[in-house]
């Protein structure tokens, strides 16, 4: 389940982010809207993280399907347009991981699990970049 949700969480990266009207469903004026619409559906409470001391600005967040539950995805972006996501679904099995890296040609992903939940920080950037901003997504999401 968690090599599905982690393809999933990539999927949806690299399928999101290159629209550029529709690349959420929700858009940042409506972020506690968005919140609340998220924690019934995924039956947890729902925070955005803020990430601007990062240089990372929310654009918005959607639903996904993950396994035939539903999965959240929030988006970022920098000053140069490159963008940055968290996904995050639940899974069958219960675990508590640390932040572990994946590297998969443009895209660096940052994995954790927390319970039933797991989580991913997805980016076209170096692991010293996408490190800090993990660890503030870990810090506000657990």
């Amino acid at each position: 389940l968690i090599v599905q949700a982690t393809m999933d969480a990539t999927s949806a990266h690299r399928l999101f982010t290159v629209e550029m009207r529709h690349a959420v469903e929700v858009g940042p004026d409506e972020t506690e809207h968005l919140e609340t619409w998220l924690e019934k559906r995924m039956g947890r409470k729902m925070i955005v993280p803020q990430l601007d001391d990062h240089g990372l600005t929310f654009i918005g967040g959607r639903l996904l399907p993950s396994g035939g539950q539903a999965a959240a995805q929030y988006m970022y972006e920098d000053a140069q347009g490159e963008r940055v996501t968290v996904y995050m679904a639940r899974t069958a099995a219960e675990a508590r991981t640390s932040l572990r890296f994946l590297e998969d040609d443009d895209l660096t992903t940052v994995r954790w699990q927390d319970g039933p939940w797991v989580f991913f920080v997805v980016a076209p950037l170096e692991r010293e970049k996408l490190s800090p901003i993990a660890a503030k997504v870990h810090d506000t999401l657990i």
